[in-house]
């Protein structure tokens, strides 16, 4: 298989801004909706850690992801239009991280949760 087109390219990477975001959505929900969540998470057998693991994996993820999109928005190559879109799906994650719970307020309900 030959190299891959830039349409294949940016459908890729917009299923992965559909990954990300699905899984930063998880964290903005009201605490009594993150704790079901946790809530079974325990029940499947995931201990506390395991839980806050899985919270600090999709926060490093969600890093990563705008170091991505921010070094796409570098290239040379790219269209005025292409640019405005990075620049808005900066604007989303920047957006939703404000929304979601923040790391020591989720370990505090982990902890409740698990009590």
């Amino acid at each position: 298989m030959g190299p891959m087109t830039q349409r294949e390219e940016y459908r890729n990477f917009k299923n992965e801004i559909n990954e990300v975001m699905e899984e930063m959505k998880s964290y903005t929900e009201k605490n009594e909706k993150l704790k079901e969540e946790i809530e079974m998470m325990r029940r499947t057998g995931l201990s506390k850690d395991e839980v806050i693991q899985k919270y600090k994996k999709t926060q490093k993820r969600t890093q990563l992801f705008k170091t991505k999109v921010e070094k796409r928005k570098l290239r040379t190559d790219l269209t005025n239009e292409e640019r405005d879109e990075y620049d808005k799906l900066i604007t989303r994650i920047e957006a939703r991280e404000l929304k979601e719970i923040n790391q020591p307020d989720y370990e505090k309900l982990v902890l409740d949760t698990y009590k």
